[in-house]
This record gives C-alpha cells, structure tokens and sequence, in this order.
C-alpha cells in the first residue's frame, strides 16, 4: 500500500472507474507529551511535567473539522457521528492521492489535504511479490515496507497544532479477479508502525509516539 497511517480499521469497498482509486480508511492513536511551563524561586528554574495528551482518530476529526470550517470549506464546526478518515489512495498516480473526510457510508464529505498530509518513500520500498505487464491493467500480489511522515498542521487554520510523525509501514496490496471476467477487487491492508515525532502544540513543544493501519478495497473495471 503506499497509504497511511491508522487503528481498528474498516474495509470499505466502492466502485471505481476511470482512474484505480482505493480509499484506505485510517484510525489513529498516539501520546503527544507537550511541554508544561516553568516557575522561577531564587534563581532557581523549575519545570513543570509535561501534559500528556491522547490523539486519536475521534480528536483528529474534530480537529479537522473546525480547521475546515474556519476556511470555509465545510459548512459546520463538526463532522456527522460515523465520520471516516480516509485516504484517496490512487494506485497508479500516487502524487495525486490525498486525505478526505467521508459519512459513515464512504460519501465524501470535505478534502482535507490542506491540513492533513502523507508522504510515503515508496522509491525506496523492500518488495516482496508479484506485478504484472501490460495491458488491460497492471494486476498486483506483493508486500512492501516502507517510511512514511504524516504531518498534520492547522496553524493556518484557526488552530494552534502543527506534528510530524515519522512512520515504518508493513503494507500487502492485492488483486483479485471478479467472477464477472470485466472488474478486480484491489485491497490494502496496512500496519503502521514505530511512529515518533515532534511539533508544537498551541506555542508549546510536544513530541509524540505512536502507531497505526489501515485498510479499503474497491472494485475496478478493466
């Protein structure tokens, strides 16, 4: 998969046509620890324990929806109950492949690419597998790890939150013949592993650990 980051995925499979697009739902969990503040007796400098925060899919689409509601790209401050993080996964371009928002039933709610991102170092992938040549389309059996950065940054949003993690990702795509003869199913599943990183967390540093998956599927036409 050359996708995202998540936790306790659902598979979601649509049709697609024209272009090979999978959505990859993501759920994510991490631990940000971002810095407390500090008090200063006698010349003595003390600092405060960090405060521990939870990130989670829940918090991460929260958060996405008041960054988009304040740009005006989405017409409410909240996300409907059921709300899915997905990645618009597009097996042959993947330049083109993004995060968006979807309704409990895969409809796309909002893009969300212009706060949340995914950069995937697939030119440097291990591979293990199967790929055919040619034509009608190139049918896929293989495993590939690979490093991957999520950032998610909402400073230019409303927000006070810019993270990068850094992520090792376990993926498996495959490919599957339709009984019909004219459609494939394309599925990714996807573990996201050792996730570390840093940010800052409303003009307070942070760092972060975590980890992840992530899975879809849709059916292709030839």
């Amino acid at each position: 998969m050359r996708t995202l980051a998540a936790f306790l995925i659902i598979a979601a499979a649509v049709t697609a046509q024209a272009q090979r697009i999978v959505p990859v739902v993501f759920n994510l969990t991490a631990t940000a620890l971002v810095q407390n503040g500090s008090t200063t007796v006698n010349g003595v400098v003390t600092f405060a324990a960090p405060v521990a925060h939870k990130i989670t899919t829940a918090s991460t689409l929260a958060n996405l929806a008041q960054a988009e509601y304040f740009k005006g790209h989405y017409p409410s401050p909240t996300f409907p109950v059921g709300a899915k993080l997905v990645w618009l996964n597009y097996t042959d371009d993947f330049a083109s492949s993004h995060f968006v928002v979807t309704d409990s039933a895969m409809n796309q709610l909002c893009d969300v690419s212009d706060v949340l991102t995914w950069q995937a170092e697939i030119d440097s992938a291990v591979v293990s597998g199967q790929s055919t040549t040619g034509s009608p389309a190139l049918m896929k059996s293989f495993k590939e790890t690979y490093a991957a950065t999520l950032n998610y940054d909402d400073t230019h949003a409303g927000g006070g939150q810019n993270i990068t993690a850094h992520f090792l990702v376990q993926s498996t795509l495959n490919d599957t013949v339709s009984s019909d003869g004219i459609t494939y199913k394309e599925s990714i599943t996807s573990k996201l592993l050792n996730g570390t990183g840093s940010g800052v967390y409303y003009g307070q540093a942070l760092t972060i650990t975590g980890n992840g998956s992530a899975a879809g599927s849709a059916v292709i036409a030839f």
